[in-house]
């Protein structure tokens, strides 16, 4: 059996559906985020988190090692058939309404076709859109980017988590 690998135009669709899942924050949202009141959470790892998108992270790459490494060969090729549908424009006239590859959407674009998914009447299509926005949260909420994210504040602490009040796992000598 073959390994599983994504070609170049999924790897396309899975990086602008990261960037979108995990999105950057336009200066104003930030500036609106930041007067929220957070209790015992630096304001710099709010700003740090608000402005990173999932491919500052690695996010996709992530994504696509737990599809080849995880996931039974039936889901990887569902997987497979919709970042492949969503990369082509009569894919996404199907799936979203958009005639346009789902890279190619603007970024409200983008938002709008992965609500429709969300709230599709069609089963298939939320289903879908839940197992990749599961993944992209796992992968992004789970590893510890504070050494590799670019926009982390400090190398002490995941601004990902601390922005969140997460002071993230215990190290192994606690365990």
């Amino acid at each position: 059996m073959a390994a599983f690998a994504l070609s170049d135009g999924q790897r396309e669709t899975l990086r602008a559906l990261c960037d979108t899942v995990i999105s950057r924050l336009s200066e104003e949202e930030v500036a609106e985020t930041l007067r929220i009141p957070l209790a015992d959470v630096d304001p710099e790892h709010v700003k740090a988190f608000c402005k990173t998108r999932g491919s500052d992270l690695g996010v996709p790459e992530a994504v696509e090692a737990a599809l080849a490494t995880h996931l039974p060969a039936d889901i990887q090729r569902e997987l497979s058939i919709l970042l492949t549908a969503m990369g082509t424009r009569l894919g996404m006239l199907v799936l979203t309404g958009f005639a346009s590859s789902f890279a190619a959407l603007t970024p409200e674009q983008r938002e709008q076709a992965v609500t429709g998914l969300r709230t599709s009447a069609i089963s298939t299509k939320r289903k879908a859109f839940m197992s990749l926005k599961s993944l992209i949260a796992l992968k992004t909420m789970g590893l510890d980017w504070s050494k590799t994210n670019p926009l982390n504040h400090g190398k002490e602490a995941s601004s990902i988590w601390a922005a969140l009040g997460y002071e993230g796992p215990a190290p192994h000598a606690e365990i």
